[in-house]
Parts: structure tokens; sequence; C-alpha cells
């Protein structure tokens, strides 16, 4: 359903394509209006920051990627090119805040969880706007077929907070007692794709904090935008170090996943990124991977 409407490439024959899809006649052009010119949507320049510790702030050596608006293929934002300190720093963030919501209780992780979803859904024009901006998505697709699955995803996951449940298994050894524990794994490494940056950033960090556990996240170096705002959004109703965001390239994405504090890894994206960012063996307890 979706096919031609997402790219980050700037060659001139995608951008014709993109623009299409956003004029093409089935178009809620009054709420492409409200997305494009309405009081969330900045023409200007903008400068997206990593978010580490519960402060946003720019990468270590001061490198910077350029983030393009695939409708027009000229850059309108900066994002981080984070470097190995960078990662040390948002590693030992989420490894420093683990503790505390790993003890955290069920109905305490899921009441972040439902306030989280409120506020997602409270300010979805802006996120609206930004992933029309930054992936040339038909914004009245992202109003109707990203936004109430993203909500309804991370209500689910606080759901399931309160729902993790242990299985006895019996006695099979005299004066002993057999029994399943399920335990958050620690600190989570994650690498989003770019064709759909809120739903899968969501995806990966719903039910890995569900489960008392903390996220590193990278999105895709082309579409950090709607990720910068969840971690603005995210910020008021977790601790900080819970929830974490670096922004970069490949480099940064091996790197995350290849450090030494994470527990398990997720990376979704191409074959060539998966290969890259695999982790090296042994590195990580778990490691999960959608590449195609």
């Amino acid at each position: 359903m979706y096919r031609g409407y997402f790219t980050t490439s700037v060659s001139r024959r995608n951008r014709e394509r993109v623009t299409m899809c956003a004029r093409a006649p089935h178009t809620d052009h009054a709420f492409v209006d409200r997305a494009l010119e309405g009081p969330f949507y900045d023409p200007g320049m903008k400068s997206f920051q990593n978010f580490v510790n519960g402060e946003f702030v720019d990468s270590a050596e001061g490198g910077t990627t350029e983030v393009v608006n695939p409708v027009t293929g000229g850059a309108y934002a900066t994002a981080p090119l984070s470097g190995t300190a960078d990662i040390d720093r948002a590693m030992a963030a989420a490894e420093a805040a683990f503790p505390g919501w790993r003890d955290a209780t069920p109905s305490e992780r899921s009441l972040a969880l439902i306030r989280i979803a409120d506020a997602v859904e409270a300010r979805a024009d802006e996120l609206i706007a930004l992933e029309v901006e930054n992936c040339g998505k038909p914004a009245h697709l992202v109003a109707s077929e990203e936004v109430p699955p993203m909500v309804d995803q991370i209500r689910f996951f606080a759901g399931a907070a309160r729902h993790l449940e242990g299985k006895s298994a019996g006695e099979y050894m005299a004066g002993m007692t057999s029994f399943v524990r399920r335990e958050p794994v620690g600190v989570c490494a994650q690498v989003a794709p770019w064709n759909y940056p809120m739903m899968m950033a969501i995806w990966k960090f719903a039910p890995a904090i569900a489960a008392g556990n903390t996220v590193v996240l990278k999105p895709s170096d082309t579409t950090p935008a709607s990720t910068a705002l969840m971690a603005e959004i995210m910020q008021e109703f977790l601790p900080p170090g819970v929830f974490n965001v670096v922004c970069g390239d490949r480099d940064t994405g091996r790197a995350l996943v290849e450090h030494e504090i994470p527990a398990m890894a997720s990376i979704t994206g191409s074959v060539t990124g998966g290969s890259r960012g695999g982790p090296t063996p042994y590195r990580v307890k778990g490691f999960t991977s959608g590449c195609r």
C-alpha cells in the first residue's frame, strides 16, 4: 500500500514521485495544509540533538550530518554524527538507570507508558508535520495509518507490563520446587530504519521499557526527526537514562551494538546495514535483526 510513498533519495525522479503522491487526488489537502503550514511546522533550518540521561546534547566531537527533505531534495536540518564518546556516555547513562527501572513495579512502568501514549496522541500534529518533512509521506496517511497504531502499541505494552508472569514447573527433585522467573536483561541497543521512523522506534523501545530494560536507540541517519521529538515527549514520564537517543551513521550503529554494555541488540534495516552493524560474536547476550 505504501510502495512509492517513502524515499530518502534526492534524485529528481524520486522527488517527483513523492511530490506526486503527496498531491494525489485522494489527499486531504486541508490536513496537509495544517501539517505543513500550521504552528508546528518550522520552515527554517533545524538542529537535532542526542538525548542522553534526560538531556539534549550535541555530539562530543561536534560532528553533524545533513538531514534532507526528500520532496525538495534540500537539507533542512542537521543531526549529530555520534562517535565512541557519545555511545559511551549513553550506555553509561542507561546502565546506571537500569537497577532503578528494573526494580520499578509493573504498575509504575505501565503508568509511565500510558502517560507517554497520551502525550504522543496529544502532540500528534507535531509528529505528523515532522514525519512529512523528513520522510516525504502524505500527511493524511501518517495521521490515519501510523499514529493510531503507534499509540495503541504503547498502550498494549503498558498493559503487558502488568501481565508478565513466571510458570511453575513443579517439584522434580525432592525438597526443591522449579519455576521460571522472567527478569529484564539490562541495557538494549536498538537501531531503527528510515521508512517507519516513529512506528519502528515504538516497536523497539515500548516492549523493552515495559519489561524493565533501559534503551539506547539510534534512528536512521536520514530520518532522526520524529525520534528526537519522541525523546522530548518521553522525558517527562521516565527517569533519566531509561531512554536515550544517539544519532549517527552506520559506524555509529555498529559501535552501538558492539559496545560491551548492552545485553541485547535489535536492528531493523537493510542487509548491508545488518551485516555491518551486527555484533561481534558473544559480545551481547541476545540479538534480533529484521534486515532485508
